[in-house]
């Protein structure tokens, strides 16, 4: 029988703003969206399986003359370098306006019991064209389980 062990979010930007970006994403750098830390007893038993969504949202800058590219991803981990485990990729041309959602949900599976206790998420975003607007939302949700 599945068994939900722990469930955690994190709301980096809660609300999606309608006028003007938060902040934005600069080209060629990686942002740390969110980090989950799950509570998963190091001698856990069974299979573990981490479910996990985030929503990130994106927007056209008027002064970018050029199309957004945007890579959302989840590594199981602190470090954009860690093992990705899931991955998004959206581009919106420049005569897209207005604001836009980009999604990744995922399943890791077999995952071993952490050591520590905690078995640690991380959501990142980089853009991969110009710069973008970050309006929002930026949420990430991971839950674990254990058949």
């Amino acid at each position: 029988m599945t068994r939900m062990l722990d469930t955690r979010t994190s709301d980096n930007i809660p609300n999606g703003q309608r006028e003007t970006p938060v902040s934005t994403f600069l080209p060629a750098r990686v942002y740390q969206i969110g980090t989950l830390g799950l509570n998963v007893a190091p001698n856990t038993q069974g299979v573990l399986r981490v479910e996990f969504r985030g929503v990130l949202g994106v927007t056209n800058l008027p002064e970018q003359p050029s199309n957004i590219s945007v890579r959302f991803f989840v590594v199981r981990g602190s470090l954009p370098t860690d093992l990705r485990v899931a991955s998004a990729f959206e581009t919106y041309s420049n005569m897209q306006t207005g604001n836009h959602v980009v999604i990744v949900n995922g399943n890791d599976y077999n995952v071993p019991a952490p050591a520590s206790g905690t078995l640690i998420y991380t959501a990142f975003a980089e853009s991969l064209g110009g710069e973008s607007g970050r309006p929002g939302p930026e949420t990430f949700t991971a839950s674990v389980f254990t058949d």
